[in-house]
């Protein structure tokens, strides 16, 4: 086996590609608030396709979504606990 079959790690972002995935996180941020989310990420150069696959306030109910997935989706799932939407900083600023 090729040491990069066994790394399984993605190249490196390119900087529309991080940017594109900041936009996708801050969109989960703002849709589940609070909540465990899982998702799968497809890139098409430079763009992102996000597909949430499962998503529940409760653990135990996120854990029962989980293991009705198929394989294949679970082999290339990413996991996320968004904050509630009021416990995430706002940067104070000044004006005047």
């Amino acid at each position: 086996m090729m040491q990069q079959e066994l790394s399984q790690f993605p190249p490196p972002l390119s900087r529309e590609q991080t940017a594109a995935r900041r936009r996708q996180d801050e969109l989960i941020d703002a849709r589940f608030p609070g909540e465990h989310v899982a998702y799968v990420d497809e890139w098409h150069g430079e763009s992102l396709f996000r597909r949430i696959v499962a998503h529940a306030k409760g653990a135990i109910e996120f854990q029962n979504l989980l293991a009705a997935l198929p394989p294949t989706v679970m082999k290339r799932v990413q996991l996320t606990l968004v904050p509630e939407a009021d416990a995430i900083p706002v940067p104070s600023c000044q004006i005047g």
